[in-house]
């Protein structure tokens, strides 16, 4: 009998070229549009190619992404301690909406 597992979903980090043969390998995909986005496929646009970006990503593969090889691409696989710092920092840069504009 096939045992269920819940997917994983895993946030990586990094700039440049993103190594999209890591889909293949840890056997997942991006979560949502705006991860798809984040995987910068156009390489005409050099700005949103080379700047800093994360992807969201699922798997159903029964082992945990490969961290090491993601950081021989130079991405990073992050941490949940990573991530709710960079989620508290993308919070914290959103200008206060003023009473009165509410």
């Amino acid at each position: 009998m096939a045992h269920h597992r819940e997917p994983t979903v895993f946030t990586v980090s990094g700039h440049g070229e993103f190594p999209f043969d890591m889909l293949r390998f840890d056997e997942c995909y991006p979560v949502n549009a705006d991860s798809v986005n984040a995987l910068g496929m156009s390489t005409h646009d050099v700005r949103a190619r080379d700047s800093k970006r994360t992807v969201r990503l699922l798997s159903h593969r029964l082992l945990a992404p490969t961290v090491g090889r993601w950081e021989s691409f130079g991405w990073k696989v992050l941490t949940e301690e990573e991530l709710e710092a960079l989620a508290d920092a993308r919070f914290k840069s959103v200008p206060a909406v003023p009473e009165h504009a509410a």
